[in-house]
């Protein structure tokens, strides 16, 4: 029965969890409409793109939670941190630091995430 009850628990910390990535995925797609950078192209399909692949992985997440999600998110994160650079957009600011910091939160939500998933459940008597 205890092991019934920390595999329900887990599984609702990993759909809250995806829950907030859908959450960042949905603000990182709207951002070019929300800071204003739609005119800018490379920015514009690079904050779309990465959102809208986030919002896919976080739904499929919270319909059937799985670690790969977490490192899929964690990674997308990074990559949208780093993308004004490797695109060569880094000097449009909102762009820059719309993309950098739902990258971030990706990225901090899928660590917690990754604890969560693999620390040990405290033991109740």
């Amino acid at each position: 029965m205890q092991d019934a009850k920390q595999n329900t628990n887990r599984t609702n910390e990993q759909r809250i969890a995806n829950g907030i990535h859908a959450l960042v995925a949905l603000a990182l797609a709207a951002s070019p409409w929300l800071f204003g950078f739609t005119a800018e192209a490379g920015a514009f399909w690079t904050a779309l793109s990465i959102g809208v692949v986030g919002l896919a992985v976080a739904g499929y997440g919270a319909y059937d939670p799985r670690d790969w999600q977490a490192w899929s998110l964690a990674g997308l994160g990074v990559f949208a941190a780093v993308a004004p650079w490797i695109f060569g957009f880094a000097g449009i600011v909102d762009a820059m630091w719309s993309l950098g910091g739902f990258g971030l939160a990706h990225l901090i939500v899928a660590g917690v995430q990754l604890w969560r998933w693999r620390s040990p459940e405290p033991q109740t008597a």
